[in-house]
């Protein structure tokens, strides 16, 4: 009995050390980042998404502009300010594939200065290279609808996700609301092509939060299809804006 109580001590004691060990080895371990408000998140996807839309949005308040300088009849004008939405058209089901792979804040990043980059070359470069440039940000500005809208709803339990995301589609009339009151009156001032650059200046400023703030990655396999069901959102909405315009 006497060797029982004394191995039963030498257990307690061992277990004693042993989680002393376990609490020195937890304190010297570096502290994790503490886990970003789901609410943050939809706000850096909020501003996110007003870029987005000022770039789409704004080349409509331009197209009077673009017909006195460029000599454009009506429906040329018109298939010019819907180049961005014929490309976003084609790079929408890409985007929502790389959202899935990459993550939807590179994504949203990258997708966005490059949609930027290539607006200001549309502007400043030749004519001739005006539609192209157009259709090709609307191929990188794709991933605004798949890579947010994921964003956002990973990060918010089922009875929420309806809410996050409405108001995270707020972020399209405001751009569009940003872009009717901004951009016709620095048109005016200096010109459409100054316009664009602004236009995409503002864009990318409305990124830098998204960019420098640390998101943690969130694994949910039950949203796997939620990609394509943006995607063929985003694909219907494009077309239905491009025949809007036509």
């Amino acid at each position: 009995m006497w060797g029982h109580s004394t191995g039963h001590t030498h257990c307690i004691n061992s277990g004693a050390r042993s989680s002393s060990s376990a609490a020195a080895f937890d304190i010297s371990r570096p502290a994790l980042p503490p886990r970003l408000s789901p609410w943050r998140v939809l706000g850096l996807a909020l501003a996110a998404q007003c870029g987005f839309s000022l770039l789409d949005q704004g080349l409509p308040t331009l197209t009077g502009y673009l017909k006195t300088d460029l000599g454009l009849s009506a429906s040329t004008a018109g298939l010019a300010v819907s180049a961005l939405a014929f490309g976003k058209f084609f790079g929408a089901y890409g985007a929502g594939v790389a959202a899935d792979r990459l993550g939807e804040r590179k994504v949203l990043v990258l997708g966005g200065l490059v949609a930027a980059s290539l607006v200001v070359l549309a502007a400043v470069g030749p004519s001739a290279l005006f539609f192209p440039f157009l259709f090709l940000a609307g191929v990188a500005g794709a991933a605004g609808t798949p890579a947010g809208g994921r964003l956002v709803l990973l990060r918010f339990p089922p009875k929420r996700r309806g809410l996050a995301l409405w108001i995270r589609q707020t972020g399209i009339p405001l751009g569009g609301l940003v872009a009717a009151v901004l951009l016709p009156w620095v048109a005016h001032l200096a010109g459409w092509r100054w316009a664009l650059v602004v236009a995409s200046g503002v864009a990318a400023l409305a990124l830098i939060p998204l960019a420098v703030t640390r998101i943690e990655l969130v694994d949910e396999p039950c949203l796997a299809s939620f990609r394509r069901r943006l995607a063929r959102r985003a694909i219907a909405t494009s077309y239905c804006l491009r025949c809007g315009r036509a």
